[in-house]
């Protein structure tokens, strides 16, 4: 009787990190996935369509990857790419400009939160609607 030793070579593992969009409506988040275990090479098939080892530049929202190796084992990870609250600040005008074109006008802006350095960017594009209005 003949014996074989069979290698019993698992499957990928997958583990990833993330980063999260840094202001509502952005699309600056990214996963970076990290492969183990089976036989490369490996494919990449993400739930947005891309088909690389990381996502770049990806709006909030759950993303989800099958990889694939050699021996056609696969793993399947999800990761939730998050985003702030829109900012919802209040403007209030308290006194009217005296005629138009004229900026002597004033006014207030209050924002009902604690505003965190990510938030700054939607700030100030609210600073430059309101300026432009």
């Amino acid at each position: 009787m003949k014996t074989e030793v069979v290698d019993n070579i698992g499957g990928p593992s997958l583990s990833a990190t993330k980063v999260d969009v840094s202001c509502n409506g952005l699309s600056d988040g990214s996963i970076n996935l990290s492969v183990s275990g089976g036989t490369s090479p490996y494919t990449y098939v993400w739930s947005n369509g891309a088909s690389t080892q990381d996502l770049n530049n990806i709006p909030a929202g759950t993303y989800t990857v099958t990889v694939s190796d050699a021996n056609n084992c696969t793993a399947t990870l999800s990761r939730t790419i998050n985003q702030p609250n829109p900012l919802n600040p209040t403007a209030v005008v308290t006194a009217h400009a005296s005629c138009e074109g004229n900026a002597d006008g004033s006014g207030n802006l209050a924002y009902p939160a604690v505003l965190h350095l990510t938030r700054i960017c939607g700030l100030m594009a609210l600073l430059v609607r309101i300026h432009l209005a």
